[in-house]
């Protein structure tokens, strides 16, 4: 998952079409407040995947927007930046769930490396949430000949790029032999996303894989990612 939208919150005029200038050329959706207020009313209104506030502005400070954003949608990320930095400032921040903390002035490499970590942190998040949720334990245990020459064939299947066809009645394990060639493939270290297509309606096969932003259909009140998004 990479972060698309980003709302912007600073004050300074010329601080916040800098920040939108570097994250537009990176391809990013950006929408801009003008004050702590301006931006929790957008807050209110849609989700962010990231949220860059400075802390110092008129009428809400950017620690009430970052508490603000963590009371209505958890996932999205905050980095806070200030021109008035100190070790105290940034330990709240911190402790309220700020992700990052940027000292101003600072160059468009710095924004982007911040941008960086974060989107690495998001990708990390979703892998271990996918693994808790999909990963269950696939070790084949066996001594029997036929066990044996599966786990051979299996060896030999998870080093190939090859697509894998597996068929078997109910009940014979082809969950298991899948995630066994994952364990043992080249791709082990990332997610095994497990579909049961039977239980999803084609109407909805696409959202499901790929997901959809809030209001693309009827019913669709939320963002949702995709499990290959």
């Amino acid at each position: 998952m990479t972060l698309e939208k980003i709302l912007v919150a600073d004050d300074d005029r010329l601080m916040r079409n800098f920040i939108a200038e570097t994250l537009r050329r990176q391809g990013k959706e950006v929408t801009l407040a003008a004050n702590g207020q301006e931006a929790i009313a957008k807050l209110e209104e849609e989700s962010f995947d990231l949220i860059l506030s400075d802390v110092q502005m008129p009428l809400q400070d950017g620690l009430t927007v970052l508490k603000k954003a963590k009371a209505l949608h958890p996932q999205t990320l905050v980095i806070l930046a200030t021109a008035f930095g100190s070790v105290e400032s940034a330990v709240e921040a911190m402790r309220l769930g700020a992700f990052h903390y940027l000292i101003k002035p600072f160059s468009p490499e710095a924004l982007e490396s911040s941008l960086e970590k974060a989107e690495e942190h998001i990708r990390l998040l979703k892998e271990n949430r996918f693994y808790k949720e999909e990963q269950k334990n696939t070790t084949l245990i066996g001594q029997s000949p036929a066990i044996k020459n599966i786990l051979h064939d299996l060896q030999k299947i998870a080093q190939s790029q090859a697509s894998v066809f597996i068929t078997g009645e109910s009940g014979t394990g082809k969950e298991v032999i899948a995630g066994a060639i994952h364990e043992l493939s080249l791709r082990s270290s990332f997610p095994f996303i497990k579909v049961n297509c039977a239980a999803i309606s084609e109407t909805l096969i696409e959202s499901e894989f790929f997901g959809h932003e809030h209001d693309s259909f009827t019913g669709a009140n939320a963002r949702k990612t995709g499990r290959i998004e």
